[in-house]
């Protein structure tokens, strides 16, 4: 996230957008010599129209690309601003940058640049074209790079950084509000609403692009005018692919491990942080197959923290057992630059968007790594439970009262405008995929752009999906009964996909025993999914352009902003903590006193409690993004709200931290595994 801006700025705001964004950007000459952080300023023409499109970015003059003539020769003035890797659905092509697009297109492939609605390519990256009067925009199909945006007289402004939205609108001198309604609902203190639950977010004129939307303009003598979002709806995006559930999955299975294989091609190292379980490990099982000398593969395990030592424990015995090594070895250099502030990436990036303080330290370098991780699975694992969201709606006002109902109203709502019924067996599902998916994993992208998760694929989402009765459907032998699709916590797709990769990978114990997968189990798989892959089942994948091509991380500019904001303070309580407080004023300042209360109470109550501070719950994020909201007020009636229940005493929470501290860590462990599974049921 922060890895763009992209905006068509009509001539009437020009000088007050160049007061704003010139001081902040740094040296550089039309060439973009002059070092990494050269060139983060393209204007372009734009046909028609007196407007000019300004582009924010790492590398940024080097994101035009000349489309040329339109389909019909008849067009003229078309062109795109191309920022990242994109990866087509079918596993084929490779496109690197603006130069690989640009070199696809001049070798007379117009796929990627010409790709119809809800059929954006995979990877992460951000496309803005125009030809004639219409500009479109999108990111990548699961949006791991984000794309909000905002509108006004002649003006069209994308980006992944909500605050720079915000702040540009300030800038302008156009009018900024909160949304009174999202806003009561977004101070529910649960995982589901620590992000936008819809296309809204806490600002009424900045929106999101959800999955398989884009956004579309007019081009008209002013600028950009009749701005609206095209959503294709979850039935086609998703639908029932046809064909056999073997076919299906044996595709995606060759598809991740003939793609990581093309990376290592061209010189990427491929870089996997393992964990003790499922989703991590069939990656690995592609990576072994893609580098099977891990001539170009870098393992490691992050997770050594007191509650994940069986993690690492696993990983050393997979390790162990089939001769792997851990960290890189000689010629791995993994070369990435620190950023001087986390927390102040972490402003520019994702405040707004995601409210734990995840925090990224670095970026990696131009052409040094490709970043695997097993999230992806998310797409069609269960998260919230998969169940009709009523369930999950009546877990959330259980939690909240009032915040609860609101919440839950605007997300049923939402999944109806995109065609899903609530009351539909896996409604919690499609809420997840619809935002948390890639909010909470795309992250990833203030670190390095080449981190798109290979088990992120539609046809793994579509087949979770399908009508048990269908021939896509899971074998009914998979199933836990013979009526349902979704599979059994120890035969889902991760465990299909490595099976069908690495049968011997297959068969290492995971972290927790109803991981593992016996023998028969694993016979049964194979003899369903048309048995192992074979190296000549391996495809080879078209590449235009080169890793290097892609500048990943935030922009210097961003990052200089953020600095004129107060916002580069050091990452810790102490630091953060004015910040935390002036955000939870402005709050109550508008009229959102009462809504916001029980969150600053929690916030007050992290702030005083020793600990790693990434590891606190969302409460900073949800009082900070107040920060460029001062001085705006609210579009509407704030909702009414029933008192607050009494508060859990503080002596019953010192006793229930004093137990805690008492218990052995394996049983602190299974209590906190439990947690987290009370909190995925109830829609945490």
């Amino acid at each position: 996230m922060a890895n763009y801006l992209t905006a068509v700025i009509p001539r009437h705001l020009e000088p007050a957008f160049r007061d704003w964004i010139a001081p902040h950007l740094p040296a550089a000459n039309a060439s973009g010599a002059g070092g990494p952080e050269a060139g983060e300023h393209l204007v372009l023409e734009l046909p028609g129209t007196t407007a000019r499109l300004h582009h924010v970015a790492r590398g940024a003059v080097r994101d035009a690309v000349a489309v040329g003539r339109g389909h019909e020769g008849d067009m003229t003035g078309s062109g795109a601003v191309f920022h990242g890797y994109a990866q087509s659905s079918e596993d084929a092509t490779t496109v690197f940058g603006a130069a690989g697009l640009g070199a696809m297109i001049a070798a007379g492939d117009r796929t990627l640049v010409d790709a119809p609605d809800g059929q954006e390519w995979d990877g992460s990256y951000v496309k803005v074209a125009w030809r004639g009067s219409e500009l479109q925009a999108h990111t990548d199909f699961f949006r791991l790079v984000p794309m909000a945006y905002t509108a006004g007289p002649g003006l069209l402004a994308v980006s992944d950084s909500w605050q720079v939205l915000v702040r540009l609108r300030t800038a302008l001198g156009l009018p900024v509000t909160v949304p009174a309604e999202l806003a009561a609902a977004l101070s529910l203190q649960r995982i589901i609403a620590a992000h936008p639950v819809d296309g809204r977010t806490l600002c009424s004129q900045v929106r999101m692009v959800g999955v398989g939307a884009r956004l579309r303009a007019r081009l008209g003598p002013e600028g950009a005018h009749d701005v609206r979002v095209h959503q294709e709806p979850f039935g086609t995006l998703f639908g029932d692919p046809g064909g056999s559930w073997a076919e299906h999955v044996r595709a995606g299975a060759i598809g991740m491990a003939s793609v990581l294989r093309s990376h290592a091609d061209v010189g990427l190292s491929l870089r996997l942080s393992l964990s003790g379980g499922a989703d991590s490990r069939a990656v690995l099982a592609a990576l072994r197959r893609a580098d099977p000398g891990q001539d170009m593969t870098v393992l490691s395990t992050t997770n050594r923290g007191p509650a994940n030592v069986r993690d690492a424990a696993v990983v050393r015995h997979l390790a162990e057992a089939l001769g792997l090594v851990l960290g890189a070895r000689d010629g791995h250099e993994l070369r990435s630059v620190r950023y001087p502030s986390p927390f102040q990436a972490w402003m520019t990036g994702t405040l707004g968007l995601h409210d734990r303080l995840g925090m990224v330290r670095s970026r990696a370098l131009p052409g040094s790594h490709y970043t695997l991780t097993g999230h992806g699975a998310g797409v069609f694992k269960s998260t919230y439970g998969w169940r009709p969201f009523a369930g999950v709606a009546a877990d959330m006002t259980r939690f909240d009262p009032n915040a609860g109902p609101l919440a839950a109203r605007l997300s049923q709502d939402y999944l109806v405008s995109v065609g899903v019924d609530p009351a539909a067996p896996d409604a919690s599902e499609w809420h997840y995929i619809a935002w948390r998916n890639s909010l909470h994993g795309g992250r990833s992208t203030l670190v390095n752009l080449l981190s798109a998760p290979p088990l992120m694929q539609r046809r793994l989402a579509s087949l979770a999906h399908v009508d048990p009765r269908s021939a896509t459907a899971l074998p009914a032998p998979l199933r836990r009964t013979p009526e349902e699709n979704g599979p059994r916590p120890n035969t889902s797709l991760t465990s299909v996909m490595m099976c069908l990769l690495d049968p011997e990978l297959a068969s290492l114990p995971h972290d927790e025993a109803d991981k593992d997968l016996d023998a028969p189990t694993r016979q049964l798989i194979l003899s369903l999914a048309g048995g192992p892959v074979t190296e000549e089942e391996l495809t080879p994948v078209r590449t235009f352009g080169r890793p290097s091509d892609v500048e990943s991380g935030i922009a210097a500019t961003f990052l200089s902003l953020a600095a004129s904001w107060g916002q580069g303070v050091g990452l810790d309580h102490r630091a953060i903590a004015p910040l935390v407080e002036q955000g939870g004023g402005i709050a109550a300042g508008i009229g959102l006193a009462d809504w916001y209360a029980p969150v600053v109470d929690r916030a007050r109550e992290n702030l005083a409690t020793a600990g790693t501070i990434t590891q606190q719950d969302g409460s900073f994020g949800k009082l900070l993004p107040f920060l460029p909201l001062a001085g705006a007020g609210l579009d509407g009636p704030v909702p009414d709200r029933a008192p607050a229940a009494p508060a859990p005493t503080t002596a019953g929470t010192r006793l229930r931290r004093a137990v805690g501290d008492l218990m052995p860590p394996s049983a602190r462990r299974r209590v906190s595994a439990a947690r987290r599974r009370i909190l995925r049921r109830d829609g945490a």
